[in-house]
């Protein structure tokens, strides 16, 4: 769950670094309290103290990273996009089985919350395909902070995916990026 933890780290700084300019407000979920098996208790948690999803509005934006239990554990993640009426999921491998484990996720843990005169769409995002078997973090972080920068502070723009997958050097890159998102948001107290 440490992986998590960072994931979430990254996450939320890029929802600050976007929420710099007017709406929309960027919530980011905690993964750990979307596996609670209590619907009261995971609800309460999800919905948080903002009632982010049950008083959801168009000036808002959820990101959830989304751990699905496979043979070695994987990352996926949804954005929660209230303005375009959408939930885009995302699994950077791109396998079917994955892809339909998120969206059963989002259906059965958080559309429970949601008002459904939304009618949120579930739509798959084919973004930066994974090709090595320990990148899942990066590539939903980065997606996190490609959506809301580019989609979420230019509404108007139409949302196109990109299937080439992150070159060797692009994926360095961005680990360098998340890496600093996490420190920055770390107080370090240095010894004399």
């Amino acid at each position: 769950m440490k992986a998590g933890l960072r994931l979430v780290s990254a996450a939320t700084h890029i929802a600050v670094e976007a929420s710099r300019d007017p709406a929309p407000t960027i919530y980011v979920i905690n993964p750990t309290v979307a596996q609670f098996k209590e619907d009261e208790q995971r609800n309460k948690h999800l919905d948080t103290k903002n009632f982010i999803f049950s008083r959801c509005h168009d000036g808002l934006a959820i990101l959830c990273p989304i751990f699905v239990d496979t043979d070695f554990g994987h990352w996926c993640g949804a954005i929660f996009d209230i303005k375009r009426r959408v939930v885009w999921v995302y699994d950077p491998f791109h396998k079917k089985q994955y892809e339909d484990e998120v969206e059963q996720k989002v259906k059965d843990v958080f559309f429970k919350l949601v008002d459904p005169a939304y009618k949120l769409q579930i739509r798959q995002f084919r973004a930066w395909l994974q090709r090595d078997g320990f990148s899942c973090g990066v590539y939903i972080a980065h997606w996190f902070d490609f959506y809301t920068s580019t989609y979420l502070l230019s509404p108007e723009a139409g949302v196109i995916t990109d299937t080439e997958p992150l070159s060797r050097s692009e994926l360095e890159k961005v680990r360098y990026k998340l890496f600093r998102y996490v420190l920055s948001g770390m107080k370090v107290d240095l010894a004399d």
